[in-house]
């Protein structure tokens, strides 16, 4: 049991095992694939004289990183056995912090099960790790798959904001979504005759104190079925010490896609939170190219009625969320909109904004995409938060004198696909 009470990067056998599973993944045969990615990324952030980063550690501030993805995937017969490795450089001005609003983030296992992260190097200005983001074991027949080990799985609909994605969602300003982070659980999915399918999740975590605790765990199960042409979900779950449900439904109208999701949250204290996306999208030719549209509405079940006059005037429940990565805003309400429209066969340029609905601020995102062919791909992108001080998207204060939330960050990432 020592491997659920306690942390394991010093351990020598540990490093020893991750070497062993390289070995195999690695291994000649017809039945191992494997491919791979390899990115780089820059970026520039300028912040107002009142951003505590600047009076911290001047402006701009210029951060970077390298990240070296291989995935491997080893078939036998109803068994796949499913491993990424990651080799992760990140440095700068913030060592990633910055950044880490549209690319890589400094992750770590320490409330993973696993702990599946090995530090190479690390200094003021830059950290090196490696680590593995898959490692999971799937069988599969007709109709049933279960898999178990790190892996990642998606719950949510929607476009921007992700209430029913309680394990490990993406930020609303993720550009790079290639690959989701991976958990630590076991999934089984079970496909009905009627074509609907039904799942159920177990997520391993530790407490505070590294040890393996059914407190810190998810266990949840999802209905997936149809009524005529449309689509619905019902999902129960124990997340942490809080009980989860959501009801969500996918309705086509005219060549036009309109979802909508509720979520309620039963806090251990007996308290309910209610969450909520709705949105639709829809694709038109313009001048012979393609333009896609969307609009949706989040409600933020956790947040608060106006924006906190202060960072450490958060409520609980929400502060507790937002350093587990599963909500991102502050306020109860907003709208976002975005669009993407193809120039030219290769160059895709992207556009959104979300609004606070309570300030208002406004957050504006608008990335350019070069497709140079099917192994490269170079994106270049801005985002702009607008807004008055003590705005959420203006800068929420910390100190009378001190903002956090604002700056705007201009980047560039290449991607090589192998």
């Amino acid at each position: 049991m020592r491997l659920f009470q306690h942390s394991v990067k010093p351990l020598p056998h540990r490093a020893r095992a991750l070497v062993v599973l390289l070995c195999l993944a690695c291994a000649p045969s017809h039945a191992v694939e494997w491919q791979g990615r390899l990115k780089g990324f820059a970026s520039n952030t300028v912040f107002p004289d009142h951003a505590l980063l600047k009076q911290l550690n001047g402006s701009p501030q210029q951060d970077y990183s390298v990240d070296l993805r291989n995935v491997f995937n080893h078939r036998q017969g109803a068994w796949t056995f499913l491993l990424d490795h990651e080799l992760t450089f990140l440095g700068g001005d913030s060592r990633g912090i910055p950044a880490a609003r549209v690319d890589t983030r400094v992750r770590d296992d320490d409330r993973r099960l696993w702990d599946l992260t090995w530090e190479l190097a690390e200094g003021s200005r830059h950290r090196v790790t490696h680590r593995l983001d898959r490692l999971a074991l799937e069988y599969r027949r007709r109709d049933l798959s279960v898999s178990v080990g790190r892996q990642a799985v998606s719950w949510g609909y929607g476009i921007v904001f992700q209430p029913a994605d309680f394990v490990n969602p993406f930020a609303p300003t993720d550009t790079d979504r290639d690959y989701k982070p991976g958990d630590d659980l076991a999934l089984a999915q079970y496909l009905l005759g009627n074509g609907s399918d039904l799942q159920a999740i177990a997520v391993g975590r530790r407490n505070e104190d590294g040890d393996f605790s059914g407190a810190s765990a998810s266990v949840g199960g999802k209905w997936h079925g149809f009524a005529g042409p449309i689509e619905l979900d019902v999902i129960a779950a124990k997340h942490y010490r809080d009980q989860v449900y959501a009801f969500g439904l996918i309705v086509p109208v005219k060549g036009a896609v309109i979802r909508a999701q509720w979520v309620g949250t039963r806090l251990s204290g007996g308290d309910w939170k209610h969450s909520a996306v709705v949105n639709g999208d829809y694709s038109v030719g313009v001048w012979n190219r393609m333009l896609y549209l969307y609009a949706e509405y989040y409600r933020n079940g956790f947040g608060s009625s106006r924006t906190p006059d202060s960072i450490l005037n958060i409520a609980p429940a929400l502060r507790v969320r937002l350093t587990r990565g599963e909500v991102f805003t502050l306020a109860r309400h907003y709208a976002s909109v975005g669009a993407s429209y193809q120039w030219h066969p290769l160059l895709t340029q992207s556009l959104l904004a979300i609004t606070n609905l309570t300030d208002p601020s406004v957050l504006l995102q608008t990335t350019l995409v070069y497709d140079a062919g099917d192994h490269h791909r170079l994106e270049a992108g801005v985002v702009w938060p607008t807004g008055s001080k003590g705005d959420e998207f203006g800068g929420v204060f910390t100190t009378p004198d001190a903002t956090v939330g604002s700056g705007t960050l201009s980047f560039v990432r290449y991607l090589f696909y192998f």
